[in-house]
């Protein structure tokens, strides 16, 4: 799991599930039963949290643990009144909504005080993983300022969901100042975190929906980008994930601010996310980061759900889309606690399954290639008299029914048809499924160039310049 958020090599694909731990698991709901507590008073008992958090660790051969908790304990740390009556969920019962409302807010929070308890947990938590010899890493995490923000002025889910836009609208000077000031505790909050021991931390803007990109990049990246440089400063070793959910164009942001790894929702394809970090790292100089996602949860619901061939079908096209390296398996949204037990198991050992079978055989082609004492690359110059060509080198070594193929330099802006070179060719992570046949219009960027050799069908070797 920390190999791969470091974009270290693996041998399978990690894989955990945003908001593992909880009620669709039977026995999370006969804990919740037998503590007669619900889910915010769970909340406050290090040794609930611990369990809690435990369960599907227990359950499931995930990669990692999540600390068991809520994104709106930070608001809470600041006054704010979060409670969870009976079938209505979490509500903030006493909203900020005029300027002058700021003022029941703290000028600073000490969240060693404030939130204690969950630290606490963690250091709960990892005592159970030693002593059970669970073996996995804790996730620890908090909701990013934007998404706070849009709770503690009234927004929801479903409801008052044009509050928070408002308030960047009606009161942008003190928007700024609140959201200044929950960036300070997010980033305190983390640090903690960190330091009670869990492994690697999330960042959730989880309401990406109800923000246009035009106010992202004013009021909420500027946070995002304040929580990860200061992070990384103190705790440079440890794996920073993000998650702008709702909004596919955070993927760029996040990575610009310095995210190790960006999270992936169900709105987006993986060899779209890939070319995407391609882009804005090429215009850096610098290598893409990793990647987090992005199963459609809808399969695993129990009652409507697909079958276990769907299950699979959906693994084999996200490793292929993602590649199994530099990516972090997972959902693209959160489990509902409509899913059936049995298929999230079976999800989980899917992907170990396929991204493992997918990994060896890579290393495997690579290897047999390497044996080879042929030349590695002939030239093929310009031929001017036949108009623009595209000028590169490349090698074609035949092994048994696999040819790679090898990009080496290459002109700016020219075009090339080929039979048997995938569209997306140039990231490195590309299809396993090519399409063949097809125009591609090439970057003059070395970076976008494929960083590893390629398997293309021998069968198919007909390349016009």
């Amino acid at each position: 799991m920390l190999r791969a958020a470091k974009g270290e090599k693996v041998d399978r694909t990690p894989v955990w599930l945003f908001r593992q731990a909880g009620r669709h698991l039977p026995e999370y709901n006969e804990y919740k039963k037998v503590k007669n507590k619900n889910f915010l008073e769970l909340l406050k008992d290090p040794k609930d949290v611990a369990e809690c958090t435990l369960q599907p660790v227990r359950r499931y051969n995930v990669d990692a643990g999540i600390l068991f908790s809520d994104i709106l304990v930070v608001a809470e740390a600041m006054n704010i009144n979060v409670e969870m009556p009976g079938g209505r969920g979490i509500v903030v019962v006493n909203p900020l909504n005029k300027p002058e409302d700021l003022e029941r807010l703290p000028s600073s929070v000490d969240v060693h005080k404030k939130l204690g308890h969950v630290l606490e947990a963690i250091k709960e938590i990892n005592r159970q993983i030693d002593k059970e010899n669970l073996g996995v890493p804790l996730i620890g995490f908090s909701a990013a300022p934007w998404t706070l923000l849009y709770y503690m002025v009234g927004g929801s889910s479903k409801k008052n969901t044009g509050n928070g836009m408002l308030w960047l609208r009606d009161h942008p000077k003190e928007s700024r100042l609140l959201l200044d000031s929950l960036t300070t505790v997010v980033i305190d909050y983390l640090d903690a975190q960190i330091h009670a021991g869990v492994h690697m931390v999330q960042v959730f803007e989880a309401m990406c929906e109800h923000i246009d990109e035009e106010n992202f990049i004013n009021f909420a990246y500027p946070c995002l980008e304040r929580i990860a440089i200061e992070i990384r400063s103190r705790h440079p070793d440890t794996p920073i994930l993000g998650f702008t959910r709702d909004a596919p164009y955070g993927l760029h942001y996040l990575q610009h601010a310095g995210y190790d790894v960006m999270t992936v929702d169900t709105t987006m394809r993986g060899h779209d996310a890939r070319a995407i970090l391609q882009e804005e790292a090429s215009a850096r100089g610098v290598e893409p980061g990793q990647l987090q996602g992005n199963f459609d949860p809808a399969l695993l619901h129990i009652d409507t759900g697909g079958d276990l061939k769907a299950i699979e079908s959906g693994v084999k096209r996200m490793l292929t889309e993602f590649g199994p390296q530099k990516l972090i398996a997972n959902l693209g949204a959160g489990l509902t606690g409509k899913e059936d037990p049995a298929r999230v198991d079976f999800f989980v050992n899917c992907v170990h399954n396929f991204s493992e079978e997918m990994i060896a055989e890579e290393t495997s082609i690579r290897a047999r290639c390497s044996e080879s004492s042929a030349h590695r690359y002939d030239e093929i110059p310009d031929n001017e008299s036949k108009g623009p060509t595209l000028s590169l080198q490349f090698g074609i070594r035949v092994r048994t029914q696999c040819t790679y193929l090898r990009f080496r330099t290459i002109t700016t802006y020219k075009y090339v048809k080929a039979t048997g070179i995938a569209k997306n060719y140039f990231s490195p992570y590309g299809s396993r499924t090519r399409d063949l046949g097809v125009a591609m219009r090439l970057r003059d960027e070395s970076s976008y160039m494929c960083s590893s050799a390629m398997p293309i069908n021998a069968a198919h070797i007909s390349t016009t310049l």
